[in-house]
């Protein structure tokens, strides 16, 4: 800071590139730096898309958070941040156990859900989750096993 406010106070021009505490998955720094490898959750059509390398590979349709009760999955722009087999969810009123989960913001996370007999439509309005991505088990095994931590995770209505 203090460089530049000489640099500013002369009236000098100077070009420099920025300094970043974190990085992006893709490490750059420009109109796509969100890569060509990600994960969309489209809540509107209750559609989940896995694209690697820019080409859809995994299209399920999926439950989202119970918006009748105010449990609707946040709109995000976040990441997978860990993997985990075989886990317990738990939360007020609630012990689910999943095969597959994969966290992406605090305690929403994509998920199996053995107990649901059918995905998409309107579910999610009136029968939707505790706020997580319910993904057809077939589906989520896959996503699983191709996904990496650090793949980031497009929510939008």
């Amino acid at each position: 800071t203090e460089y530049l406010m000489k640099v500013i106070g002369r009236h000098n021009q100077l070009t420099r590139k920025p300094k970043f505490t974190h990085t992006n998955y893709t490490g750059r720094y420009d109109l796509n730096d969100i890569g060509d490898t990600y994960i969309e959750v489209d809540m509107t059509n209750q559609m989940l898309y896995y694209y690697v390398n820019g080409r859809r590979v995994i299209d399920t349709p999926v439950v989202t958070g119970n918006t009748s009760l105010g449990r609707g999955t946040p709109e995000k722009v976040c990441y997978v941040y860990s993997k985990e087999r075989n886990r317990i969810l738990r939360g007020e009123g609630y012990a689910s156990f999943v095969s597959y989960w994969m966290p992406v913001y605090g305690g929403v996370g994509i998920h199996d859900a053995s107990w649901r007999g059918s995905f998409g439509g309107k579910i999610y309005k009136t029968n939707g989750s505790h706020g997580c991505i319910n993904t057809p088990t077939k589906e989520v095994s896959k996503l699983y096993e191709m996904v990496e931590i650090g793949t980031p995770v497009i929510i939008f209505y």
